[in-house]
């Protein structure tokens, strides 16, 4: 692990001690979780509390562990935004929120995630309402919508 993503597992079990003790606990040890992978898939696993937002990057080549620059608050207000949006059978997301998901929560592990063929991406709370299989990359934004 490199020292910016041992500085952040250090303050991912300082913020989440509980959560972190069960993710790092060796239960399912990251070996055995990258040793099921294949070289085409990666796992995103999601980590959001009150006051931080980390995503582990898992794939067979290695670990990485972010620290996401977003405030928790405003990364759960456009969730639900864009959940709202969904429940209410809106045809057309918020392009500016679904661009700011995108950039709060993808842009940072773009480059883990580029070359893949299989995304599994884990989350809990709030964030597993989100549906990740929205348009919300650039290339996408103008044609945010769904169930069209």
């Amino acid at each position: 692990m490199s020292n910016d993503s041992q500085a952040n597992r250090i303050e991912l079990e300082e913020s989440f001690p509980f959560l972190s003790s069960i993710v790092l606990s060796g239960a399912v040890t990251f070996n055995d979780i990258q040793t099921a992978l294949s070289d085409d898939e990666t796992i995103l696993l999601y980590i959001v509390g009150s006051k931080r937002a980390f995503v582990f990057a898992i794939r067979t080549a290695g670990i990485s562990l972010f620290r996401l620059n977003v405030e928790p608050s405003s990364l759960l207000r456009n969730v639900n935004t864009v959940t709202q949006s969904i429940r209410l059978m809106r045809t057309d997301l918020p392009a500016d929120i679904a661009h700011k998901l995108y950039s709060d929560l993808i842009r940072p592990v773009e480059s883990k995630v580029a070359d893949v063929k299989h995304l599994l991406i884990v989350t809990h709370g709030p964030l597993s309402l989100l549906p990740f299989t929205i348009p919300w990359s650039q290339k996408d934004h103008s044609r945010a919508k769904i169930g069209t």
